[in-house]
Parts: structure tokens; sequence; C-alpha cells
């Protein structure tokens, strides 16, 4: 029964500081973001500002600096990883004038860790740090198609959520979508995730033959998958460019 509290309180604890991440909150607003009671959001609070990683100000909260400086430190690859790309994107995003951006996986998300905006009127937001379900965005299906095969499963176990008439919710459909991405090499999404949104996607290699990210497009649904063959072509130019550099470096 101890340790089911323990991991209950690290639980909470957790979800504090990724509630805090938008904003400062008081005591009343975190309560209800956790579901618990102000006592028990108050304790929370204390712990965390007794450890550092949350000040007051005023009658609300807010991180402090110490978050961002563990994970500065644990994404020491990741952010290798981002340098090495961040120059194609910008040259891809001014090539196509499509959003192009460099995406990780995370416990069953893709994550966005570097962009470059388009230039046409109408472009897709994707802000750094932005999460979408693996599954229905083409970078996190490009991570899946070639990533460790447990996690795959594990996925596909379920349940999937349907986020519009698009999506890929039944693990059958889904699990030959992510066999015919690895097949052929890249990933689209046809507004799986965000309705009329759309992406196309590629893995990167390292020279390991491992794939720790993935590089795409986004943008509207029909304009892209109107493009995928140009698309793809320029992110495997960007990646294979990227690849052999990590050769020789």
């Amino acid at each position: 029964m101890g340790d089911t509290a323990t991991l209950s309180t690290l639980t909470r604890g957790i979800r504090a500081v990724e509630a805090l991440s938008s904003g400062p909150l008081s005591v009343v607003q975190l309560a209800r973001v956790l579901g618990c009671h102000r006592q028990a959001a108050y304790r929370v609070l204390a712990t965390l500002e007794a450890a550092q990683w949350v000040q007051r100000r005023g009658d609300r909260y807010a991180l402090t600096t110490r978050p961002w400086s563990v994970g500065v430190r644990s994404i020491a690859g990741i952010d290798q990883i981002r340098r090495d790309v961040s120059g194609h994107l910008r040259v891809l995003a001014s090539r196509f004038g499509e959003t192009a951006h460099l995406a990780v996986y995370d416990a069953g998300e893709a994550v966005h860790i570097d962009r470059a905006e388009g230039s046409y009127a109408l472009v897709a937001s994707s802000p750094i740090g932005q999460r979408g379900p693996a599954y229905t965005v083409a970078p996190g299906k490009v991570l899946l198609a070639f990533g460790p095969p447990e996690e795959r499963d594990r996925l596909l176990r379920g349940p999937l959520t349907s986020f519009t008439t698009e999506t890929l919710s039944d693990p059958a459909a889904l699990a030959a979508e992510l066999a015919t991405v690895a097949e052929r090499g890249y990933a689209v999404n046809r507004g799986e995730h965000v309705e009329g949104l759309g992406g196309v996607a590629v893995p990167l290699r390292a020279v390991d033959g491992t794939v720790p990210a993935a590089v795409g497009f986004s943008g509207p649904a029909e304009r892209l998958v109107a493009r995928v063959d140009e698309l793809v072509a320029g992110l495997r130019e960007a990646t294979d460019a990227v690849y052999e550099r990590m050769l020789v470096s």
C-alpha cells in the first residue's frame, strides 16, 4: 500500500509540473487540474518549492528554470540531431513553401523539436514542442514503422482514439498502414489528427541503423497529398545529406 501511495504522489507531482509548464497557477487552479483537494495540491506545490522546481509569485506558483536544465541535459543526443538538421529544414521550407519539421518519438507521441515555416499564405501551425498521437501524424507513423517492434505492438493493442473520419483507429488497418510505411519508406497523414491538416515524412537514419527522428512537411492535407512525390524526393535528399555527414563526422 505504501508503494502505491508513493507512486500516486509522484504521478501527481509530475502532472503538476506539466500543468505549470503552460503558465503560473494558483493552488485552487492546480487542484482543479489535478482533480484533488486544495490541501493536496498545496502539499505538491510545497514539495516542488522545497526542491526548487517551483517558486511562489503572489498567489500563484510558477516553474523555475530547474526543469528546463534537467531537460536540456537529458536530450543532449536529440539536440545534436536538431543541430544537424536545422539548416536543411530552412532549405526545405524555402524550396517547397511548406512548413518543415523534425520530430522524435516519446511515449506514444510524435514531438516536434525543430521547425521552419513555409511561405504559403496557408501553412500549418506546428510550434516546437507540439505533440500528437504518433499513429495519427506522418512523422509518428514513420517512427512507429521503423522503431522498436515491442513499442509498435504495445500501441497496436489499443485502444486507439478516432480524432477525425480519417483516423486509423482499427489496429489491423493501422498495422497494415505501418507495414506499407516501412516498405515504401515514407508516411502520409491525410487529416487523421486534425481535420484538413496533413503531412508527409521520411525517416532520418543514424549510422547504427536506427531511426531516432523523422523529417517531414505539414500543411493542408489536399495540397500535400497532391505533392507527395516531389515532397518525399526533397525530404530524402535532405536526410541523405545528413546521413552522409554523420558517416564522416
